[in-house]
């Protein structure tokens, strides 16, 4: 009876470049906690909106910051902790959350409002990483180009395999 199964992926020829992303799904599993808690909205196609409850906190206590495909917030709370409190029930606690980015989104802004921290995320594909559409011709529109382009169009199908060479007279 097998009990356990063992797979190198770092030898696997089927899961080559792949490392990387499982050492970040492994650190985003082991840094998982639930506070702060937050919200996450779409508010367009490409527009996204991370809402984090920061109740305690200040602007300058907080710090976002993107890297390649991970956004990371971290917050330290410089409270006064000299004040003496009967009850404090407002969190403070230091935090790091991180969310992990699909591929060319980005950070627009993050704004404090009413203890709630707002990071506006955005996708932006550059025109290059967008899928192309080509029409497809059939050989009529040949007759429509110029001998010289057409010649050089032929030959090129005919190195490529695409039509038979032409027997010379």
């Amino acid at each position: 009876m097998v009990t356990h199964f063992a797979l190198d992926l770092f030898k696997d020829p089927f899961f080559i470049g792949w490392d990387r992303h499982f050492k970040d799904l492994e650190k985003l599993m082991n840094t998982s906690t639930n506070y702060p808690p937050y919200n996450l909205k779409q508010v367009g196609e490409d527009s996204y909106v991370i809402e984090i409850a920061l109740a305690g906190f200040n602007r300058e206590d907080i710090v976002v910051k993107q890297e390649k495909n991970v956004l990371t917030i971290t917050g330290e709370s410089k409270s006064d902790n000299a004040i003496g409190y009967i009850h404090k029930g407002i969190g403070g606690r230091n935090f790091t959350r991180t969310f992990s980015l699909a591929e060319y989104v980005e950070v627009d802004n993050a704004t404090m409002l009413n203890g709630l921290l707002i990071v506006w995320l955005t996708k932006r594909v550059p025109e290059e990483a967008k899928p192309k559409i080509f029409e497809i011709t059939d050989g009529d529109e040949l007759s429509e180009i110029s001998g010289l382009e057409q010649d050089e169009l032929l030959e090129q199908a005919e190195k490529q395999g695409l039509l038979k060479p032409k027997k010379k007279k």
